[in-house]
């Protein structure tokens, strides 16, 4: 017997193992500015903050989403709460990465070898370079993601409306906490898609700083985002109020006071009208008869920033077209990437 025929009779294969199909969870990610939306086997596990309130000696995260801010409360000095996306990319890899981390490590469960890794879907702003998606994609790679796919944040939402059975031939309008993106959809293809730089944070600044000069008051973000969910709008007929606390800015002690909507409204307004005056000069961009069309229909207005109330009798108003806006606006990107 030849030595290479004792090896095959020694080499026995019916004893090795079988090959186990690898399987990876797939998840879908609405990574915002703002906050995070992720799905994983048909359930919305995350929708919180994109924040974390992290400890810069020791690059330890103590807390994201709702319990960064609660946990911040406490005011201890050496800790600082981070947001590590600015207008939709990685603005900081590291606090993006920890971030992420600790998401996976409370929603999901940890990979520990590599062919277990994550397979997913994960939405990109429309405005997004190269160099900024391959940050993205290394931070998600560091994380556990193995196979993944960018999908633009417009082509997510035309998954979304097929569901919603609307029109083939649409305007959309996702209007975002830093950016909003405006895309036309033709025959159900979309043909263009553009970027402003306006986002629901500028109504909660706005907010933020008129109690500071109404009231010589300095409140919490999320005080002034309470107040912009709560009393935001844009009629001036909104008599409704709200007690909120901050610090006195004479005393630095603790104030107790109330606000009402319409200490707010003129102001909201006019950031209201410049961004539909910017996008009335975005449509001029967009081709005539696609874009005649598209209005004919009407104008789908979704993103988290669109609930201002009054918003969408004002574009509609503004744009020349019905303006219907979306029953899940928040959420409708990361359930279009799941679809």
């Amino acid at each position: 017997m030849s030595r290479f025929e004792d090896f095959l009779t020694r080499f026995q294969v019916n004893k090795l193992p079988k090959i186990i199909p690898i399987q990876r969870q797939t998840i879908f990610v609405d990574f915002g500015s703002a906050n995070t939306r992720l799905i994983t086997n048909g359930q919305l596990v995350f929708h919180q903050p994109t924040s974390l309130v992290y400890q810069p000696s020791q690059q330890a995260v103590l807390a994201i989403g709702d319990q960064a801010a609660q946990f911040l409360s406490q005011g201890l000095a050496s800790l600082e709460l981070a947001k590590p996306l600015q207008y939709g990319v990685i603005a900081d890899p590291t606090l993006s990465k920890l971030y992420l981390q600790a998401v996976i490590k409370t929603q999901l469960q940890q990979p520990q070898i590599w062919w277990q890794r994550f397979s997913g879907y994960l939405a990109v702003p429309a405005g997004i370079t190269p160099v900024e998606k391959t940050a993205l994609t290394r931070v998600l790679n560091r994380v556990g993601w193995g196979q993944l796919k960018l999908v633009s944040k417009a082509q997510a939402l035309i998954n979304r409306l097929k569901q919603h059975q609307l029109s083939q031939d649409l305007l959309i309008i996702d209007l975002g906490a830093q950016v909003t993106e405006l895309a036309l959809l033709t025959q159900g293809q979309l043909v263009s898609e553009q970027t402003i730089e306006f986002g629901g944070q500028l109504f909660t600044k706005t907010i933020q700083d008129l109690v500071k000069q109404h009231h010589a008051c300095e409140i919490s973000w999320s005080t002034a985002l309470k107040l912009h969910h709560q009393l935001g709008s844009l009629q001036s007929t909104n008599e409704h109020k709200l007690v909120i606390r901050g610090k006195d800015l004479l005393t630095g002690t603790s104030k107790t006071l109330t606000v009402s909507a319409h200490e707010f409204q003129p102001e909201l307004l006019d950031l209201s009208k410049n961004l539909a005056t910017e996008l009335k000069w975005q449509l001029t961009q967009l081709p005539t008869a696609a874009l005649v069309k598209a209005l004919n229909q009407g104008i789908f207005l979704t993103g988290g920033a669109s609930q201002l109330n009054g918003l969408t009798e004002l574009l509609t108003k503004e744009l020349g077209g019905e303006v219907i806006l979306s029953p899940t606006p928040s959420l409708d990107v990361v359930q279009g990437l799941a679809s």
